[in-house]
């Protein structure tokens, strides 16, 4: 999902992450070198230094992984994604003037095509 992503977009210059297991795995780092992507590790023990996904980690731990005994994968996939349909669809976010992501972008992009000022390149 992600090389397509970065087909289509562009990829980042770099992929912040912290010092897990997962991300320090050897196809990770050659997928992020076949992606052109440097890796960017926070330093052990400062989860501060990637505070949006930390804050992110823990919303998706508090409001679905704790309320949950998952019995098979298909069960796990189905409920995440409901969340995460709720989460970007549904859900108002306090950082986005309680806005769902998705009014957000909306707005966004409308307030960019009404602006003089061209785009910002992200």
């Amino acid at each position: 999902m992600l090389t397509a992503l970065i087909a289509q977009h562009g990829g980042p210059t770099y992929l912040r992450s912290d010092n897990g297991a997962e991300f320090m795995a050897t196809i990770v780092q050659a997928w992020l070198a076949q992606c052109a992507v440097q890796p960017l590790y926070i330093e052990p023990g400062k989860p501060w230094q990637n505070g949006k996904d930390e804050r992110f980690n823990g919303t998706v731990r508090d409001e679905r992984l704790n309320l949950h005994v998952f019995t098979s994968a298909t069960e796990a996939c189905v409920r995440i994604g409901t969340f995460r349909h709720h989460y970007n669809h549904e859900r108002l976010h306090s950082q986005l003037s309680y806005l769902t992501p998705l009014a957000f972008k909306a707005a966004w992009l409308e307030a960019q095509a009404n602006s003089r000022i061209p785009n910002i390149a992200t």
